[in-house]
């Protein structure tokens, strides 16, 4: 595990490519690469066109999905984003979310699984759809700790 001042280097080349049939319930294989170091999850996943990853809750903590190549669409709790190069798609725990590549070629995401940390006089993140979805447009977290 990392302590402050620690670094990592990822290099998703050198990790393990697996091949995940349906995820989630979606369609078609992927691939996956994944790092995981008990504090950080980090994944690489490429999704051939046509491929989805299907409807489920976000459990274990934030889903900061970063699109690197293609396009695609994401729905976070009944919200419709379109995906492309540079753009991000934030999923809060407790959201439901599946993403679909909607282009001719492969959707490649960066996911980083932000963990919940409690910590005393920290805020929880909340798990009321509507409050994740002002999470989404811009409401800052100090101003749902204030509703």
């Amino acid at each position: 595990m990392m302590s402050p001042g620690d670094t990592t280097r990822v290099d998703f080349g050198s990790l393990e490519e697996v091949i995940v049939n349906g995820m989630n319930g979606g369609a078609g294989e992927m691939s996956v690469r994944m790092f995981h170091d008990g504090r950080h999850r980090i994944i690489e996943t490429r999704m051939p066109p046509g491929s989805s990853i299907g409807d489920h809750l976000q459990t274990t903590g934030d889903d900061v999905n970063f699109v690197v190549e293609g396009t695609g669409t994401a729905f976070c709790d009944g919200t419709e984003e379109t995906l492309r190069p540079g753009t991000c798609h934030v999923c809060p725990i407790g959201s439901r979310h599946s993403i679909i590549n909607t282009g001719s070629t492969d959707l490649v995401l960066w996911t980083v699984i932000v963990y919940e940390v409690e910590r005393e006089g920290d805020a929880r993140h909340p798990t009321d759809p509507e409050e994740n979805r002002s999470i989404r447009q811009g409401i800052s977290a100090d101003e749902l700790v204030e509703r």
